[in-house]
């Protein structure tokens, strides 16, 4: 990955485009296994649900259609840790390069509703 940071680094300056910022959004692991491991998916329509901010209003069954509710194998919670794991050693590295290259390294909480980490996503890109 950093390999990679380093090639869109060079193709920018060649095109005379400057890094601005980079965005980071910080939610805490097990945050992130409940979130994904509770997702829910409709065999028929492919409405997605979430077990604890999103259910549906019966258990198992879709609101729309009625059809049965899965969970994806990529959301079961042994795969979303592994992919965690995965995201430190390879992804997370990056964050260390670009704080290091001094660039505009900007944290955000993602661990609030939907809207509020949108609209700090959308100021900090307009500034």
């Amino acid at each position: 990955m950093v390999a990679q940071a380093d090639g869109l680094a060079k193709l920018m300056a060649e095109l005379g485009q400057p890094l601005d910022a980079v965005l980071v959004l910080d939610v805490d692991d097990e945050e992130l296994v409940r979130r994904l491991a509770g997702r829910l998916s409709c065999g028929n329509c492919g409405r997605v649900y979430n077990r604890y901010s999103d259910p549906p209003r019966q258990a198992d069954v879709c609101d729309v259609c009625g059809g049965p509710l899965v969970q994806r194998s990529d959301d079961r919670e042994e795969t979303v840790r592994r992919r965690l794991q995965v995201y430190r050693e390879q992804t997370r590295p990056l964050i260390d390069y670009y704080t290091n290259a001094r660039a505009n390294v900007q944290h955000i909480a993602g661990d609030r509703p939907v809207d509020a980490v949108q609209r700090d996503l959308v100021a900090r890109l307009e500034e």
